[in-house]
């Protein structure tokens, strides 16, 4: 992104990442969308139910990394 925005003029770029996680499954289901896709990916390949049972029964975790450019154009 960095160099997209130089590119395009923009100057003292600066960058930061951002991990905003979730927790549990519920939570993750909810921003992602996991049993809806699960189980849609399972008319292919039978064994996403055997995860997806695994994944709500364990420790489910998921997250989106966001990645934030910015700078002044000159």
């Amino acid at each position: 992104m960095a160099s997209l925005l130089a590119d395009s003029g923009v100057g003292g770029i600066r960058q930061e990442a951002l991990w905003l996680p979730t927790h549990g499954f519920a939570e993750s289901d909810l921003l992602f969308e996991i049993e809806a896709n699960a189980r849609a990916l399972a008319a292919e390949l039978p064994e996403a139910l055997t995860w997806l049972e695994s994944y709500r029964q364990g420790e489910a975790y998921a997250g989106v990394l966001m990645m934030i450019c910015w700078g002044r154009k000159q």
